[in-house]
């Protein structure tokens, strides 16, 4: 191939990529105008193989939203008869996350804008707290907070396998999420 040639192709290569840069996903660091949404949720923990403290609940709940982009100032608050390891954990969640549609008008409630930017997630292993056993936990969020959240590109890989997830090989969810640009 002579120099032309590899020139030209060089060149249709990088005008093909410019082409098509707009048809790919913006940028990690756009922003993107939002409406915050409230959200109360009431969580219930049942495991197969893990039994959690309210507490212990709680902070992995709470490890999660951080993780998920929810709105800095969520509360989680647990409620369980005793403070020991229970086989059922309830924790009632209120937080917010930020929404890139229309927004809903509850009324006589005020909006709340954001500026927002879309940033991947990934959790893997056991790394959401290094506490053996959580595959079951973050499964379930998956399952019933996560669609709560604006997220895109949404894989999940869970591998909870009951009595065996001391391994923290269970635990493989990737995700975009929508949440707060930085400074803001």
């Amino acid at each position: 191939m002579t120099r032309s040639t590899a020139q030209r192709l060089a060149s249709l290569a990088l005008a093909l990529a410019v082409t098509l840069a707009p048809l790919a996903a913006p940028a990690a660091d756009a922003p993107v105008d939002g409406t915050w949404q409230a959200h109360d949720y009431e969580f219930t923990f049942s495991g197969f193989s893990s039994h959690y403290s309210c507490n212990g609940v709680a902070t992995v709940l709470r490890d999660l939203l951080r993780s998920a982009g929810a709105r800095p100032g969520f509360r989680v608050t647990e409620s369980c008869a005793a403070p020991g390891p229970e086989p059922i954990v309830v924790a009632r969640m209120r937080f917010e996350t930020l929404s890139s549609g229309p927004p809903p008008a509850p009324p006589g409630q005020p909006l709340s804008r954001g500026q927002g930017v879309w940033r991947e997630v990934v959790l893997k292993g056991d790394g959401v707290r290094e506490v053996a056993g959580n595959c079951e936990v973050v499964q379930q969020f998956a399952k019933e907070v996560l669609p709560l959240f604006e997220t895109r590109g949404v894989t999940s890989h869970m591998n909870c396998v009951p009595n065996d997830q001391i391994l923290g090989n269970g635990i493989d969810l990737r995700f975009n999420v929508l949440a707060a640009a930085p400074d803001h």
